[in-house]
């Protein structure tokens, strides 16, 4: 009988599971994307001050989601929420795009991101 973890997790032990599936296949194609990743991205862009890091987190997210990014989209629910955004917030995030992007991405998104959004450990307010 196979059974499936319905249990909860720290976005910290999430993102550790997602990066753990991603960072070996990019590594082994573009091994400089990590190091590029962390020095422009993290480094240069998001510590810019004219932006909350919660605000970045949306912005991010719904750039993702136009896009069709999945995975990118997976590591960026966590931060979101890291940051501050709640499931709720982020279920809306995804709402408000179908004027802009369509069901499909959204839907595709939401799908993507349902089993990290069940499994985090957040207060919800």
């Amino acid at each position: 009988m196979s059974e499936t973890v319905e249990s909860t997790a720290s976005i910290r032990a999430l993102r550790a599971e997602v990066l753990a599936a991603l960072s070996p296949k990019v590594a082994g194609v573009a091994p400089d994307v990590g190091k590029f990743a962390a020095s422009f991205a993290y480094g240069e862009i998001w510590p810019r001050p004219e932006l909350s890091q919660r605000d970045r987190s949306i912005a991010t997210i719904a750039a993702l989601v136009t896009l069709s990014c999945a995975e990118e989209l997976k590591l960026h629910t966590l931060r979101g929420l890291a940051n501050g955004l709640t499931k709720t917030e982020i279920g809306e995030i995804l709402t408000q795009l179908i004027p802009y992007v369509g069901f499909p991405l959204v839907v595709s998104a939401a799908e993507k991101i349902a089993d990290l959004m069940e499994r985090a450990e957040v207060a919800e307010s």
